[in-house]
């Protein structure tokens, strides 16, 4: 895993965006990391700060929004419960809250990014689910978003990963992360393989339409759960479990955090094409919206992503 040495929390000062600030404030306490503060002012949108100025003076008004952003980041930093964390903030105009936060991603080389996936309501929103899912998708280094709940937080400490795999170099690469995490926390691992079904359509005169392949998937679960349990290595069998189960990995992955409980899902970016696909974009963008837990998307390497 590449040391982060720095994080970036993009907040928009909105209830939904606390559970991600407690988490970011926890990674970097443990991780020694520098944590970025920052807030994107999305130009020409509604007026969340409450100063109801004219826009015909749109340099007068930019700044007092720009000076109301950087009081707001001060009262934030300051109630961060760790006073010995390495804080900054920073403050970014941008007519969209995406390439605002990507640039300073990029601006500090940060190997982290936090947000959560619900923010403001209305035409002015920016940290929303689909800015979330977007910034995932388009980030260079892993990102981590947190969804808030009606009845709880997120959670202070890390006790149990899923970490889905379907055994491409990219879900390799996310078991690195989730072992060094699980190591930092002592948390324990839960690995999980789903053993998609195959349709045939029904033109290729194989098969009816819509009646699966007859395959052995218990077999094929059974030499998954091996596999699965070889990429552990030495690991003690009390700091992890292996499940491979038969399903839609879009259901099955949010489904498993639940029923484990867990605390948080290491996912990769991308994963294997074609029929034997289980983590495509699609699937780990389905898991961002709707799983309950913090989910950590990992990025791979160019040379190591699969086409």
């Amino acid at each position: 895993m590449k040391k982060i040495r720095s994080i970036v929390l993009a907040t928009d000062f909105s209830t939904s965006a606390e559970p991600a600030r407690d988490m970011a404030a926890t990674l970097a306490t443990a991780l020694g990391a520098k944590l970025h503060l920052l807030h994107a002012v999305v130009l020409h949108g509604d007026d969340e700060y409450g100063l109801a100025l004219p826009l015909v003076d749109l340099e007068r008004h930019g700044n007092r929004v720009h000076a109301a952003a950087v009081e707001r980041l001060a009262n934030l930093s300051e109630s961060l419960i760790d006073s010995s964390l390495n804080v900054t903030t920073a403050v970014r105009r941008s007519t969209h809250a995406v390439p605002a936060i990507l640039d300073y991603v990029a601006e500090v080389g940060a190997e982290l990014v936090v947000l959560g996936t619900h923010g403001r309501r209305g035409p002015g929103r920016w940290l929303l689910g689909s800015v979330a899912e977007e910034v995932a998708r388009r980030s260079d280094c892993a990102v981590l978003t947190v969804r808030r709940q009606e009845d709880s937080s997120a959670p202070s400490s890390i006790r149990n990963i899923l970490v889905p795999i379907d055994f491409s170099e990219a879900s390799i690469e996310s078991l690195s992360v989730a072992r060094s995490l699980a190591a930092l926390w002592g948390a324990r691992l839960h690995l999980l393989h789903l053993v998609e079904p195959m349709i045939v359509p029904g033109p290729y005169g194989m098969l009816p339409v819509g009646q699966p392949i007859t395959l052995d998937y218990d077999v094929l679960a059974r030499q998954a759960r091996e596999r699965l349990v070889e990429l552990m290595g030495a690991a003690g069998e009390e700091s992890f479990e292996v499940q491979a189960r038969i399903g839609s990995p879009r259901v099955e992955i949010v489904e498993v955090a639940d029923q484990v409980p867990v605390d948080l899902i290491v996912q990769a970016s991308r994963g294997l094409t074609g029929l034997s696909r289980l983590l495509l974009g699609s699937t780990a963008e389905h898991v961002l919206r709707t799983a309950h837990c913090p989910v950590l998307t990992v990025k791979v390497p160019p040379s190591t992503k699969e086409d």
